[in-house]
């Protein structure tokens, strides 16, 4: 029989219900929380990211915003990537706390790709919404794929 011992302490610590804990350094499974933290501080490195709004032209439309980020450097090349943001779904799950779905484009060695990525991910969802972007992410993916690695 192998059982792990804990001290007094870390036996009392829990998850609390209504959301997870603040501290990473309480459980060593989330480094995958550490990580995502680290590229975020790495991303404010280079200066305010270029942060465009779609224009809401009818109440139908989805009120996406684009932001132009590093991505991680290739072949010792920085990198860029669009990251369109758009509001959640109203539903039953947040409430009345409104939260929002990030959705990222490929990583391109020119700033002005990326731009041109963010371009049409904000243009997709604004004609369909969710859906539409999520489709145009995937045409953007595998169009990369094709173009730009010779694997």
């Amino acid at each position: 029989a192998f059982a792990l011992q804990l001290p007094p302490a870390a036996k009392t610590a829990s998850m609390p219900i209504d959301g997870p804990c603040t501290s990473p350094s309480r459980s060593p499974r989330r480094s995958g929380r550490q990580r995502a933290s680290s590229r975020s501080r790495s991303r404010s490195r280079g200066g305010s990211p270029v942060r465009r709004t779609s224009k809401a032209s009818d109440a139908g439309s989805v009120n996406a915003t684009c932001e132009i980020v590093e991505g991680v450097p290739k072949d010792g090349e920085g990198t860029w990537r669009a990251e369109v943001s758009i509001p959640r779904p109203a539903g039953a799950r947040f409430h009345d706390k409104e939260s929002f779905i990030t959705i990222r484009g490929p990583s391109r060695v020119s700033k002005r790709d990326a731009e041109d990525d963010g371009d049409k991910l904000v243009d997709a969802a604004r004609a369909g919404g969710m859906e539409k972007c999520r489709k145009m992410q995937r045409e953007l993916n595998s169009s990369r794929h094709g173009s730009s690695h010779n694997d």
